[in-house]
């Protein structure tokens, strides 16, 4: 089969340069089946981007391939199925809180009428798209054991847990030498996820009321390269490697109400938080971070997924506070638009975000980062067409100092065909 999408991008700032860019995909993927037990799949996308501002300082304009899944599956006969898969796999929860990305990996997996349990062992191979000689820093010699495990406890609702071990394994500089891998990945870490997920529905008279409830808790130590010059002028500048314990836990939790009125009106509200770091120089951060797999698009109950913590901020859950309002309701009869508004707070005051789609400094003195809405239309009508229109906002609060009250506006129109 063969998919093409068509995405136009745009974020425009008051103080800063807007961007405009128009990214182009073509997917296609072939599946092979040999018999019921070993069956072969292979996915890759070309890719044309380019930047529709000329004047913008960051113009884009680029073509390359880059490969989606492509694996082996193989049924073993025993008292319990088991499933054995190897080579480029996909990995994905059900509210992309963990994990939603392809790794190179052999994995696991058994499932019974009420249970399933999925063990992996990943380490990129190979650089993800033409044009990259090696692997990504940030992903060379990262060897990671993922789990996971799902338990019905009705025919309404289950327990999910998941497990992460990632060791980066990537050489480290020396107080001499900078090693050329750590100065583009200065930081190394050794991290355990331990994540538990409640889930489900309950209905009466028409009306569905779903819930979830996910807690994990990050444990390990972490290592930052940092260098320095000499005081000669012709010596390689210090390095300086200073090793922190890290524990944190984070959190998410919410309910969807859906009303048995016409359009299926729904009402969402969500409050996530995680653990933040006061104190800087005790050699413990206590502050939560997500996997660096995640993607936090639960979707509300619409036909389209979009951000849990707001499109224009797009941050990782990492001393934050979140709350969320959602209305949505269904068109026709696969489509839906959504309205979402976001608050975000700051557990401990920092001069920065750990990860988000706004780059900007924090002034290190206030916890208010400010408020987001995104409005997400999506199309499915078709068989071979869909399309998704949304358009996000963000106003920066008193954490952004001078830019207090600057607005982002951002967008994306998606056209989906498939032949």
């Amino acid at each position: 089969g063969m998919e093409m999408y068509s995405r136009l991008n745009f974020k425009e700032s008051g103080s800063s340069y807007g961007q405009q860019q128009l990214e182009q995909e073509l997917e296609v993927e072939a599946f092979y089946v040999i018999n019921s037990a070993l069956s072969f799949f292979v996915q890759a996308r070309l890719v044309q981007q380019d930047e529709l501002d000329s004047k913008h300082p960051d113009k884009v304009s680029d073509f390359y391939v880059e490969r989606g899944e492509m694996w082996a599956y193989l049924k073993i006969p025993s008292a319990l199925p088991l499933v054995f898969e190897f080579g480029r796999l996909d990995f994905e929860d059900d509210r992309l809180w963990y994990w939603d990305t392809d790794l190179d990996a052999l994995r696991l997996g058994t499932e019974g009428e009420q249970f399933s349990l999925e063990v992996a062992l990943a380490q990129e191979l190979a650089p993800r798209q033409s044009g990259e000689h090696h692997v990504a820093a940030e992903e060379d010699e990262v060897l990671r054991v993922i789990a996971e495990f799902s338990w019905d406890l009705s025919e309404e609702h289950a327990l999910d847990l998941f497990f992460l071990n990632q060791d980066d394994n990537s050489p480290t500089g020396s107080a001499e030498t900078p090693s050329h891998a750590f100065s583009e990945d200065p930081t190394d870490a050794h991290l355990r996820w331990f994540g538990a997920r409640l889930s489900g529905a309950f209905e009466d008279q028409g009306r569905l009321l779903g819930y979830w409830i996910d807690a994990s808790t990050v444990r390990g130590h972490e290592t930052h390269e940092s260098t320095a010059e000499t005081e000669s002028p012709g010596d390689p500048p210090s390095v300086d490697l200073n090793v922190q314990n890290v524990q944190g836990w984070g959190a998410d939790a919410g309910v969807t109400l859906l009303m048995p009125w016409q359009h299926e009106p729904r009402i969402t509200l969500a409050y996530a938080m995680t653990s933040g770091d006061d104190n800087s120089d005790d050699g413990t951060d206590r502050s939560f971070r997500q996997t660096g797999l995640q993607d936090n698009q639960p979707g509300f109950g619409g036909v389209e997924r979009f951000g849990a913590y707001g499109d224009a901020l797009d941050p990782e859950l990492s001393n934050l506070r979140i709350i969320t309002a959602a209305l949505g309701v269904s068109l026709m009869e696969s489509s839906s638009i959504d309205l979402a508004y976001h608050h975000y707070e700051l557990v401990h005051s920092a001069e920065s975000l750990r990860d988000s789609r706004i780059d900007a400094d924090l002034t290190g003195n206030d916890t208010d980062v400010g408020h987001g809405l995104d409005l997400v239309l999506g199309l499915e009508e078709w068989q071979t067409l869909q399309f998704r229109i949304s358009g996000s906002l963000f106003q920066a609060g008193r954490a952004f100092g001078r830019n207090e009250d600057e607005w982002i506006v951002g967008g994306n129109v998606v056209l989906k065909a498939a032949f």
